[in-house]
């Protein structure tokens, strides 16, 4: 773990320096663009669906299955961290396939911003990009097999009594009555928002099997994953980050196939900058929902005010939105909420002294990276790794937290949504150590120092 604390503290700091490194403006002939488009598409749905299959397979073949494990509509792996639950060989090829997305993310994205130039070619390059999107949402619903039970306790609190914030011993009924095989009796108490409980029951209430639920839970999260590309669009950022975002297969992995609900806070930070310039007032009801989702979107969300022209403009409705996002969510969720945070937080064993070092550092990169937005609307690109700190560990999930960071900006970061697949596969605790997963975390601490001296060799040599 404190490898991924130390890499996302070097990709922060040697961001700051980005400014010194040489641009290079690359072309690429026109007669590339549709063909190479599809191309690279192509390759993004085929290893998206062949990772799905690996997963499939890692589930199939654990050393310990649980005995209930036949019993899941979808098979699942415990997490627990490097204890070989993925294993080395298909560990090494789930490595293999994060490098090669980015790769291919990266190459589209130079083909879309020169194609940005090429307005009889766009049409077809959105019809690629769209049946590319909708083959990952087809594939991502009906994966059979996931990583994480987190979508199992969003049901299970869905239905438990008589708080979801402090489940008693009743258990659940039906064939809902496995999750407390997986989550316990009385189930883990909700560290969720009172937002997501009301939308989790709104979707999963009226359904009768586990199945029918978590599949409901999935569109849930498609339907958030579109509703973000549409509100891209209309911030009208350029069509290349839009598109990395709308056909990035970690995406489709973690918030639908794997059913994480970090997204729908995403969600409502995206809405509320997309309706802040018509309504103000609208912008800071829709922060407040992003609060009411998870606690650390109430400080992600002051980001929606970044772009307003005073300091006045900027910091009051950051402070409104925070301060009614948490009086609603604690009166909403009752006076078990808190009791059920401390839970979550004492659940878990607490890091070692240089991880907890490194984790409180990198918190305080992104508590900073969040006053400069506001206070100075001053962003550090590299700070957009730093976000998933507001959780107790770094978790693949967590980097929909840094989402709107990156988005936000004034320059959206395409680094950070290229690179999302291997900075998911670096997060995940549950693959096996394998040299290559060593290389790997080597290799991204070195290019952010190589970055660093690159920069002020420039700036040493430049004249005075």
């Amino acid at each position: 773990m404190g490898a991924s604390y130390f890499i996302c503290i070097a990709a922060a700091i040697s961001s700051m320096f980005s400014s010194r490194l040489p641009r290079y403006d690359v072309r690429f002939p026109n007669v590339v663009i549709i063909p190479g488009t599809i191309t690279l598409c192509v390759i993004i749905t085929t290893l998206f669906a062949f990772k799905t299959t690996i997963v499939n397979t890692a589930a199939h073949t654990l050393a310990h299955p649980p005995p209930y494990i036949d019993h899941l509509p979808l098979r699942t792996i415990r997490n627990n961290a490097y204890e070989n639950e993925i294993q080395e060989p298909l560990a090494i090829t789930l490595e293999t396939i994060s490098i090669i997305q980015t790769s291919a993310l990266f190459a589209l994205a130079f083909l879309l911003r020169v194609n940005s130039r090429h307005t009889k070619t766009q049409y077809f390059v959105n019809v690629i990009l769209a049946a590319t999107a909708l083959i990952l949402t087809i594939t991502a619903l009906h994966a059979s097999s996931i990583e994480s039970e987190d979508i199992y306790l969003h049901v299970g609190l869905a239905e438990a009594t008589p708080t979801p914030y402090h489940p008693g011993s009743t258990p659940l009924s039906g064939d809902s009555a496995v999750i407390n095989l997986i989550w316990g009796l009385p189930l883990f108490p909700s560290a969720y928002g009172p937002l997501w409980i009301i939308l989790s029951k709104i979707v999963t209430m009226p359904l009768t099997t586990l199945a029918h639920k978590l599949f409901a839970l999935r569109c849930l999260e498609a339907a958030a994953l579109m509703l973000c590309a549409m509100f891209l669009c209309v911030l009208k950022l350029p069509c290349w980050t839009i598109a990395i975002f709308a056909v990035n297969p970690t995406i489709y992995d973690l918030f639908v196939s794997e059913g994480h609900n970090d997204l729908v806070g995403t969600t409502f930070i995206l809405a509320a900058s997309a309706v802040r310039r018509k309504s103000l007032a609208g912008a800071i009801l829709l922060t407040v929902a992003a609060g009411m989702i998870k606690l650390p979107f109430i400080l992600i969300g002051s980001l929606v005010f970044a772009a307003e022209s005073t300091l006045f403009r900027r910091a009051a409705p950051v402070f409104a939105a925070a301060g009614i996002s948490l009086v609603l969510s604690f009166v909403m969720a009752g006076s078990w909420y808190a009791w059920a945070l401390r839970y979550a937080v004492h659940a878990y064993e607490p890091l070692d002294s240089i991880d907890t070092v490194l984790h409180t550092l990198l918190i305080a990169i992104a508590v900073g990276a969040l006053f400069l937005a506001v206070a100075r609307q001053k962003f550090i690109p590299g700070a957009a790794w730093s976000m998933p700190a507001f959780g107790l560990f770094l978790l693949p999930w967590y980097l929909a937290w840094s989402l709107p960071y990156a988005l936000l900006s004034p320059r959206p970061n395409l680094i950070f949504l290229a690179t999302l697949p291997i900075a998911a596969y670096l997060f995940n605790v549950g693959n096996a150590m394998t040299s290559f997963f060593i290389l790997l975390r080597v290799a991204c601490v070195a290019v952010p120092i190589v970055l660093i001296v690159i920069a002020l060799l420039r700036r040493r040599h430049e004249p005075v």
